[in-house]
């Protein structure tokens, strides 16, 4: 059978570069040579006759593959990618990772989505082959910390001390004091002036103040 993909020149969609036959063997010979077209030259069989793409996604030229040519694969500018190991139905698989640049959703700034980040995210979690990072690492983790605290106010639990601290701590560090203090009022209703607990969601509520306190300084 022949090789799916004809070996001529190709742009290497990680550096760039034009390449020839003998500069994307890799990607040629030892990726898509294993795979073969049905009759009507629909889609990629693996050896066991299971469909595993759709010809048009895995061309590199119409189907936009992430590929790399032999030179950034043996640079570490790239690294082999297994679309065996991929979630994909709808998009092509990937053929290799390479670093990519993205614009973050909230703060608009640049970021790159490591090679080593897709290849976790595609052949460990399973993730869409389409699947894209939108948001920057430091966006991320604001975000990762408004849902955390939005999850722990709306399942407050007062009887596990960490829960409420670690509430607290997220509030102060969101600058969201009013809800903070909001939650410790509530708790603060459960329990007799006296106790033990009582006392501790109030020096919680004092270091909410004294928080505040020092924004409200700084911002002025």
């Amino acid at each position: 059978m022949k090789p799916l993909c004809e070996q001529k020149l190709l742009t290497c969609p990680c550096c760039g570069q034009i390449r020839t036959a003998k500069e994307h063997r890799y990607f040629t010979n030892t990726v898509l040579d294993k795979y073969y077209t049905n009759e009507q030259g629909e889609y990629y069989l693996n050896e066991q006759g299971e469909k595993v793409a759709c010809v048009y996604w895995a061309h590199p030229k119409r189907g936009n593959s992430a590929w790399a040519c032999d030179e950034c694969l043996q640079d570490g500018r790239a690294i082999k990618a297994n679309p065996m190991r991929q979630n994909f139905c709808d998009f092509q698989p990937h053929f290799a990772y390479f670093n990519r640049i993205a614009n973050c959703r909230d703060c608009t700034k640049s970021f790159v989505f490591s090679k080593e980040e897709q290849y976790y995210w595609f052949e460990k979690l399973g993730l869409q082959v389409q699947a894209k990072q939108v948001r920057c690492h430091a966006c991320r983790a604001v975000k990762k910390q408004k849902d955390r605290l939005a999850f722990l106010l709306s399942n407050a639990d007062y009887s596990d001390s960490a829960k409420v601290e670690e509430t607290v701590g997220l509030g102060i560090k969101r600058h969201q004091y009013q809800q903070a203090k909001h939650f410790l009022a509530v708790g603060k209703r459960k329990y007799k002036k006296k106790s033990t607990t009582y006392k501790w969601l109030e020096k919680l509520e004092a270091a909410v103040e004294k928080a505040e306190n020092v924004s409200d300084i700084r911002e002025n």
